[in-house]
């Protein structure tokens, strides 16, 4: 039997309790049953991120995870069930337990113990509060700002409040992905650029604001392309009268070319069709940038601005082809390198995007941004504007960018590359395929593309950080991600992960509630987002549905995730 003594060596406290408030706050845990498997799956996968790569022998891990069903309030006869099944033909019975009777007995002894020991432990998860946690989202770690290339770093001492630091940063990195079309890396067989598509989730007035800074790291290279435009179209006037006055006189001459508008920030308002011609004009460059992602939901509500597969192609890199009647028009993009930069309110996620099944989904950075009930000093004169370093760093931005234009005017074809090195590539490939197993045995299939998407999003990231490192000197034709970059991408990935989930678990949230119909969808409406059963009934009452029917319904919501019962007698809608 295993003694007390060597049960604290491997972290088991000695009250039992392993799980600690948030370990299941990502996961859609069964309250109603337990003993489910797919909570004994969780109850795995949180051992196993807790463990990482240091896993004790096979009977203390076996010790650990009964701890954790015993603490969860499965009873002991369904533990028992539950590990043997999972583990009678696994390869540590042979190895440690010679054969599979022997470890059927070892386990009895073992649930034997914890249940008896730990008995004080049993069922108490619940009263841990977890739901406190659950709507709480992590911040990037500060490691992270310590790390960033010093154009950037400077750029975020300016934000105090972590949200808003993060908030910032991430909106910057894809302000900043649209500035470098020319910077490439070999990513699954393909040469990929760096832009990245993100939404900042928050309430109304929550601080989400600060993505405008991010914005103006664009303005002076959009006023540029603006200040050019205009300049060519007075040359292109100019022409024109010339070229109408030798027409007029019998004269042969070559007919102007209209100069094309160049636009940076590009308006989500924006028609299909101009969304096509602006890239091509651009150079297949850009960002779409728009606090509120309402108006690109209303855009794509209309014929002419239904532009969302072209936005999924952009993300890929894919061809984009526009052919049109009027002047048999004819418009074809090899491959784009546009970003969006999104913002908006819970809502307006569920209005932008149908569901997680929808391709959009798993091409954004997602960051949910929590409402801090703080009133801020908006007379604080002591904190240093940053308008003279944004502007500063925008001028730069637009001074690389021009001298790369220049260079690509001369050889269509030229480009820098980046590569990671083959020990991070490994260490790469070895975090992601952990990931995408841990959250596939989570949330099932639908999660993958997301976590798919995520491994070029981190590519992605660290490109943009190698690249920001060299933004006061020349680049280099090749270019290689040191570790910091390389850590630093996989940090920030490690938590968008909680962030993407969550707003995964949203979604597939209102999905459900967009399934129930009828009096069944109009009852739940109309219940309170806390009741008790006496509430529930009276409102059935009012509302014509009869008793029973209303106790079906409410078991109902339970079981499709739309309510639980947080206590005996006390509903929540989620």
């Amino acid at each position: 039997m295993i003694k007390q003594n060597e049960i604290n060596d491997y972290g088991i406290p000695k009250d039992g309790k392993i799980l600690i408030p948030g370990d299941t706050y990502l996961l859609k845990m069964d309250m109603l049953n337990k003993g489910s498997q797919s909570n004994f799956n969780h109850f795995i996968s949180i051992l196993d991120k807790k463990l990482g790569k240091n896993k004790p022998p096979f009977e203390f891990y076996i010790y650990m995870l009964a701890c954790i069903c015993n603490q969860y309030g499965v009873d002991k006869g369904r533990t028992n069930e539950l590990i043997w099944e999972k583990f009678k033909e696994h390869s540590n019975v042979y190895k440690e337990c010679f054969n599979p009777p022997y470890f059927k007995e070892i386990l009895q002894g073992i649930l034997d113990d914890i249940y008896e020991r730990y008995a004080s432990a049993h069922g108490t998860w619940h009263s841990e509060k977890e739901e406190g946690d659950k709507e709480v989202t992590p911040t990037l770690p500060e490691q992270i700002f310590q790390d960033l290339p010093p154009a950037l770093k400077n750029l975020t001492k300016y934000f105090s409040a972590e949200r808003e630091r993060d908030a910032f940063l991430l909106s910057a990195l894809c302000v900043l992905s649209s500035f470098f079309p020319w910077i490439k890396g070999n990513y699954d067989n393909n040469l990929v650029g760096m832009n990245l598509f993100i939404f900042i989730s928050a309430p109304g007035s929550a601080g989400k604001g600060v993505m405008m800074w991010a914005r103006r790291l664009a303005e002076v290279l959009h006023k540029d392309l603006e200040s050019n435009y205009r300049q060519q179209v007075s040359e292109y006037e100019e022409a024109m009268r010339q070229y109408n006055e030798a027409k007029s006189n019998g004269q042969e001459a070559i007919l102007p070319i209209k100069p094309e508008r160049k636009l940076f920030l590009i308006p989500t308002n924006s028609s299909a069709i101009k969304v096509i011609q602006t890239l091509k004009a651009n150079g297949n460059f850009g960002v779409m940038f728009d606090t509120e992602a309402d108006t690109l939901a209303q855009t794509f509500g209309n014929d002419w601005g239904n532009f969302s597969d072209i936005l999924r192609k952009i993300f890929q890199h894919e061809p984009i082809e526009l052919l049109r009647k009027t002047n048999d028009e004819y418009v074809s993009i090899e491959k784009s390198f546009m970003s969006l930069v999104l913002s908006g309110t819970p809502n307006q996620i569920n209005n932008l995007l149908s569901g997680v099944e929808n391709g959009f989904f798993s091409r954004f950075i997602f960051y949910d941004f929590p409402l801090s009930i703080v009133w801020k000093n908006v007379f604080d004169r002591t904190v240093e504007s940053p308008d003279g370093e944004f502007h500063s760093m925008a001028i730069r931005l637009m001074l690389y960018f021009n001298k790369m234009a220049e260079k690509t005017a001369e050889n269509e074809n030229y480009a820098i590359l980046f590569s990671l090195n083959p020990y991070q590539e490994n260490q790469f490939n070895e975090w992601f395929s952990k990931k995408q197993e841990q959250l596939h045995h989570i949330y099932g299939e639908q999660i993958i593309a997301s976590i798919r998407r995520l491994g070029l999003i981190t590519f992605r990231i660290a490109m943009i950080l190698t690249t920001m490192r060299y933004i006061n000197h020349d680049i280099p034709n090749e270019l290689l991600c040191s570790d910091t970059d390389f850590n630093t991408a996989l940090s920030i990935t490690d938590t968008l992960l909680c962030h993407t989930t969550k707003i995964f678990n949203q979604l597939k949230r209102q999905n459900r509630m967009k399934s129930a119909s009828g009096r069944k969808s109009f009852f739940l409406e109309k219940l309170p987002d806390t009741f008790n059963r006496a509430t529930s009934m009276e409102i059935a009452s009012l509302v014509g549905i009869k008793e029973k029917t209303a106790e079906h319904y409410i078991t109902c919501f339970i079981n499709e995730g739309l309510i639980e019962r947080a206590e005996h007698n006390h509903y929540k809608k989620l």
